[in-house]
């Protein structure tokens, strides 16, 4: 019957608090560290340093050329054009599904931003 070995704490295990991430780590029978080849460090998360917020979206290939198109007919880069869709949704659309019962929404019209502004906040 083999018995299970017990990996021995170390001060490699220690990190700073707020630091500590996945090891990709192995231990073999006699408690050695070897790792993996295969194993990649993980990303650390990185915080935008403008105060913005990063969003993600998919789309197919039709909407992505489309957004391409668009965006250089109207002078701008994509992800400008869809803030000033987004900005357009939340300034005129949202509102009137709301029938007007949600102020907080109104940031954009009281900032003076239009839809085609390039100087976002």
């Amino acid at each position: 019957m083999s018995r299970l070995s017990v990996a021995q704490l170390t001060s490699g295990l220690l990190v700073c608090k707020g630091t500590a991430g996945p090891s990709f780590a192995f231990y073999d029978e006699a408690g050695a560290e070897t790792p993996s080849p295969d194993a990649k460090a993980a990303p650390a998360a990185k915080k935008p340093a403008d105060g913005f917020s990063r969003v993600s979206l998919r789309v197919d290939p039709a909407r992505n050329r489309r957004l391409r198109i668009a965006a250089a007919q109207f002078g701008q880069t994509g992800p400008e054009l869809l803030l000033a869709a987004l900005d357009h949704y939340l300034d005129q659309v949202v509102p009137r599904l709301l029938d007007g019962k949600c102020s907080c929404l109104g940031f954009a019209a009281a900032s003076g931003i239009s839809m085609f502004s390039s100087n976002r906040p």
